[in-house]
């Protein structure tokens, strides 16, 4: 049996949570949050994620209040998407951050190609179905 990857997609959007989790259960095991806080509460309970890819802007904390949160290890695999680089408050966190940037509307290519750069090797193409947390909990 083949391994798949655990990645936790954090969107406020349902519609771009529920467009993405369909591309990326393909070939991970996906996780899905609505915020920053709601991944926090996932990662209490299953702290082991392979790849994080969380929006920017969200009500909250967003992505400025998850990532100083989030365990080292896991900082390290976090992969941001925004549409709000003409915002100066976003692009001065994704300079500080220094972790990969998608930019919105995603190209699918692209984003597969951002995760395989980041976990090192391409990831199994096992199909899964998409979790929420209540799904995983």
């Amino acid at each position: 049996m083949t391994l798949r990857l655990d990645l936790l997609l954090v969107d406020d959007d349902q519609f771009v949570r529920d467009v993405l989790a369909r591309l990326l259960e393909r070939r991970f095991s996906v996780w899905c949050a609505a915020s920053a806080e709601e991944a926090l509460e996932i990662i209490v309970e299953h702290p082991h994620f392979d790849v994080i890819l969380s929006d920017v802007m969200m009500p909250g904390l967003g992505a400025e209040g998850l990532l100083p949160r989030l365990p080292a290890q896991l900082q390290e695999r976090v992969i941001f998407m925004t549409g709000g680089l003409a915002f100066d408050g976003v692009r001065q966190f994704l300079d500080r951050a220094q972790r990969p940037v998608l930019i919105k509307p995603l190209s699918a290519i692209e984003m597969f190609q951002t995760i395989d750069d980041l976990i090192g090797a391409e990831a199994p193409s096992v199909p899964v179905h998409a979790k929420t947390r209540a799904a995983a909990g």
